[in-house]
């Protein structure tokens, strides 16, 4: 990163990678890696990862 975005990125609390995934009725499993790459330029950037399941829609 450049010296002046770097420094803007350091000021930051809460620094996360969010994933969003849609929960559904038709399918048995969901299964997803984080290649270990991945998590270690995570790392490298101070960047948490957490992921959200949204529920299925229930209709009356």
């Amino acid at each position: 990163m450049p010296e002046d975005v770097r420094k803007e990125w350091n000021n930051i609390s809460h620094k996360v990678m969010n994933v969003g995934y849609n929960t559904s009725s038709t399918h048995q499993a969901f299964i997803e890696q984080i290649k270990p790459s991945v998590i270690k330029q995570l790392a490298n950037l101070a960047l948490g990862f957490a992921f959200t399941l949204y529920p299925i829609e229930l209709e009356d």
